[in-house]
């Protein structure tokens, strides 16, 4: 579901907003627990998020640095190492963002309770939702795989990788018998 689709369908109703509506104890108590586990829930979509980022942050350090190394050592076969990377990283974020999706459905159902004023779900059942959302998973993977903000800048840097190992491999620069020493340069 699109991030703006979810914002859209934010919590209306307010822990202050409840006492408007006359709750048993029980649906008070539930109410509250309900908003805990929200609480919880969005904390942890949000630590998946700053997690991307840093899985991201690697991803472009390390395959910058590939391609930086394949030309200064003039050594091509580094880049399909450094393709190869970028790859895996895709990979990982992919992983990370499935996971994070599986959060999704309990929340929004909480905030369907929230939105209704109808506090008949059970809390703390964040386990127990998440085998459903996994019940779909190669459909999740496969949507994963076209959300720019999970293929960047993974993809990106493994195609870099690859168009310039191919245009290194269709014109090769010369070889060095070793590298240049501090005399020979001046």
């Amino acid at each position: 579901m699109d991030w703006l689709k979810r914002q859209r369908r934010r919590i209306t109703a307010t822990p202050s907003s409840l006492s408007a509506r006359n709750l048993d104890p029980a649906e008070k108590a539930r109410a509250d627990q309900l908003q805990a586990e929200y609480l919880h829930l969005q904390k942890t979509i949000e630590e998946f998020d700053a997690k991307s980022l840093t899985i991201k942050a690697w991803s472009a350090t390390l395959t910058t640095a590939g391609i930086a190394a394949a030309y200064t050592q003039n050594a091509p076969p580094v880049l399909l190492i450094t393709a190869g990377g970028g790859l895996v990283f895709w990979l990982i974020e992919i992983a990370w963002k499935v996971s994070q999706d599986a959060y999704y459905p309990r929340v929004e159902m909480i905030e369907r309770c929230f939105r209704d004023q109808r506090f008949d779900q059970a809390p703390f059942q964040i386990s127990a939702w998440w085998p459903a959302p996994f019940g779909a998973q190669a459909a999740r993977v496969v949507r994963a795989l076209y959300l720019p903000r999970v293929f960047l800048p993974h993809l990106v840097v493994a195609l870099a990788g690859l168009c310039l190992y191919f245009a290194a491999e269709s014109h090769p620069a010369p070889m060095l018998s070793r590298p240049a020493t501090f005399d020979e340069v001046r």
